[in-house]
């Protein structure tokens, strides 16, 4: 679940590498210490470049919102993707359902999920919000989808893909919160319940 191998571009010029290069840090910022730890002055310094760079690479904050928000959607597409493949097939019953939800809740909640850190900040940041609206709606509805086609062969369950995504999405900000607590497996087994 690499996000840096996520959005780094293919071939391209200096100036692509340096882009991707300054997304990545920004986004470890944000992951590692929160979207009001990320200045244009400190990822410049992170990087080794003067802010001038960064400002010409992204214009402004926003556009580096944007561009930040776009590299964590590509990062959980690729989630969701790699998601999909290993839980196809599955039996899509109660039990099964709710083992499924977790081990999501978990992946999203690890170390090296950071573009999910990524999204948990944006949604409580206003600038963010504005900054990189077309990004959010469309993070909304690729989870949706993702549930939709997991969901889709079992009538049964089929119908919970709408209210799934966004449940599992406010389990996932507790999951950032209490994951490392010796009882969280057990509390998010209650929740799931």
């Amino acid at each position: 679940m690499a996000d840096a191998a996520d959005i780094r571009p293919q071939g391209g010029d200096g100036k692509d590498l340096l882009r991707a290069q300054a997304i990545d840090a920004a986004m470890g910022i944000i992951a590692e210490q929160g979207l009001a730890s990320l200045s244009i002055r400190d990822l410049a310094q992170s990087i080794g470049k003067s802010t001038t760079v960064i400002v010409n690479l992204f214009q402004t904050k926003a556009g580096l919102l944007a561009a930040v928000a776009e590299a964590g959607l590509q990062a959980d597409a690729a989630f969701h993707a790699r998601f999909l493949t290993e839980t196809r097939g599955a039996p899509l019953e109660r039990s099964t359902l709710r083992v499924l939800a977790m081990g999501y809740i978990v992946r999203r909640a690890a170390p090296e999920a950071r573009f999910v850190r990524v999204w948990e900040e944006f949604l409580t940041d206003r600038e963010a919000c504005l900054a990189a609206g077309p990004q959010l709606r469309a993070w909304a509805q690729l989870r949706e989808r993702a549930w939709t086609e997991l969901l889709e062969p079992s009538p049964a369950v089929a119908r919970l893909a709408p209210v799934l995504a966004p449940y599992l999405t406010m389990e996932g900000l507790y999951a950032s919160a209490l994951v490392g607590r010796a009882d969280y497996d057990l509390l998010l087994a209650e929740a799931l319940a």
